[in-house]
């Protein structure tokens, strides 16, 4: 059989890109105006209420994923009553979530000073205020994940990406602004309450038009509660343990090594746009995974897991070879010299370490799809615990650079219990794990060994400036062309190209 890449796979890949694209705009500029508009203690104070704040999307328990994947599949089985059915548990459950994380940020905010000594008195009362702001606003959103997740499972991904991606392009540019004018947090913090506020308004209003959806007040069965639960209670773990992996880093670097929390946190911003981008690539996995599961074709899950992972490992290993060859001069444009010499040893660490995690992201994709993602339990645990352990044994001895060991730690460790715990259960003992390791990663990766050569050579040896930038850009030329041609297959070639032409 042929292997052909669906044209609606690649158009709803293209609309996500979209969202991508506006969170790259707003990770991009937003701190390159902070930076030169507040004190490095302001802008230190924006970054960790904010993440603090986005602690309560935990709470959403992966219903957009579930929405979304429950409308596929009753839709693509004819049976839209049980579609709406499942959408109005999940508005219930996201409701009540919201509830809990209102008050959770309430908590959290009166006791700000304790749990970031380093703060200064000064900005300490402020920075309780804009996270009960921030929390109770991002709190007071998830119901409407709901909505998100219908129009996902009815492939409107392009509705999604024009709402998002709008309020996310207006938010980046009024924060340029009055960060630009203003100087003041005040103001900071009131945009973005506002602008996030309409975009729950929008999306609702969207999804009202173009699905009909009204939701209901009656009390959800204990069957459809069982539902939900036996697919997002492992999401859930799942949540908490990504909480463990990229959530708690910020924090642990604000108590052990607080002066380097702005330099951490833009390490991050690389690291925030791969994971950005491997949703708007591959998240149509997810519809296409559930059609493919409720007309009993499961089969064809298996060659579409290989292209897949092979395509993202050619992806990440493209935006990483980009960051650790040209890191010195894009950061050095993008927010001035010292962040450009401070950030990259830290930047070396949470990209090798993030981009090695991501490779999975088809593969847990298409376990959502298929609803076998409660066989994964073990290992997200296991990759959080080991993280957060070296983050703190490794920051108090180290600082900073200790916590971004652990991401590459960590990550080493959810691959190798993908390859010997995961797969063998979620996919049989008899599954070939070796061809999928060596064709769809090793194969990939090998492409981009000169780069991985040429980081310490530089380090090593002192090129002159002109000839070193000229040699970096024909070294990653001649590894795109290599995973072009040995990496990627023909079809593939074929298939991403006449898409490309058509858009």
């Amino acid at each position: 059989m042929t292997e052909r890449a669906p044209p609606a796979f690649l158009s709803r890949a293209f609309a996500n890109l979209i969202t991508a694209a506006s969170n790259a705009c707003f990770l991009l500029i937003v701190p390159a105006v902070l930076v030169r508009s507040l004190g490095p203690e302001e802008f230190a104070v924006w970054v960790l209420v904010l993440q603090i704040s986005g602690y309560t999307a935990l709470l959403t328990l992966g219903l957009q994923d579930a929405v979304g994947r429950y409308v596929a599949y009753h839709h693509a089985r004819g049976d839209a009553v049980a579609a709406w059915e499942f959408v109005d548990t999940a508005f219930w459950l996201l409701c009540a979530a919201g509830l809990v994380g209102a008050v959770a940020v309430a908590v959290v905010g009166m006791r700000i000073a304790p749990l970031f000594p380093q703060v200064p008195l000064r900005l300490a009362p402020f920075a309780r205020s804009m996270l009960w702001a921030t929390g109770v606003t991002l709190s007071a959103g998830l119901p409407f994940v709901a909505f998100s997740g219908v129009l996902i499972g009815l492939r409107r991904n392009d509705v999604v990406a024009a709402v998002l991606g709008t309020a996310k392009f207006v938010l980046t540019i009024l924060l340029g602004l009055i960060a630009w004018k203003s100087h003041s947090l005040l103001w900071l913090t009131l945009c973005f309450v506002a602008v996030n506020g309409l975009s729950y308004a929008a999306l609702w209003a969207a999804c009202r038009r173009l699905s009909g959806v009204a939701v209901g007040f009656a009390i959800p069965s204990r069957e459809l509660l069982r539902e939900v639960w036996r697919y997002c209670g492992t999401m859930l773990v799942w949540q908490i343990s990504m909480l463990m992996i990229t959530g708690l880093d910020v924090i642990i670097v604000g108590r052990v090594d607080f002066p380097a929390v702005p330099y951490y946190t833009v390490a991050l911003v690389p690291v925030a746009l791969l994971t950005g981008a491997m949703p708007a690539l591959f998240s149509p996995l997810m519809q296409v995974g559930a059609a493919y599961a409720a007309q009993g074709q499961e089969t064809l899950l298996i060659p579409l897991l290989e292209r897949s992972t092979r395509l993202a490992t050619v992806v990440l290993a493209v935006a990483a070879s980009l960051l650790l060859l040209f890191e010195p001069e894009l950061y050095s444009a993008w927010l001035g010299a010292e962040y450009g010499i401070k950030v990259a040893p830290i930047l070396i660490l949470v990209i090798i370490g993030h981009a090695l995690r991501q490779i999975a992201f088809p593969y847990t994709t298409l376990l959502l799809s298929t609803n076998r993602h409660q066989q994964l339990v073990m290992s997200p645990i296991a990759e959080g615990a080991a993280n957060v352990l070296i983050a703190v044994i490794a920051g108090r001895e180290y600082g900073v650079i200790g916590v971004a060991s652990a991401v590459v730690f960590g990550s080493a460790v959810g691959q190798l219990m993908n390859y010997f715990h995961n797969l063998p259960r979620t996919h049989g003992p008899h599954f070939d794990r070796r061809t999928l390791l060596v064709n769809s990663v090793c194969l990939p990766l090998l492409c981009f060994i000169p780069v991985l050569a040429w980081v310490p050579l530089c380090r090593e040896f002192a090129f002159p400036e002109g000839s070193s930038l000229a040699v970096r850009f024909v070294l990653l030329l001649l590894c795109c062309v290599l995973a072009w041609r040995f990496a990627v297959r023909p079809v593939e070639r074929h298939a991403l190209l006449s898409h490309l032409r058509r858009t």
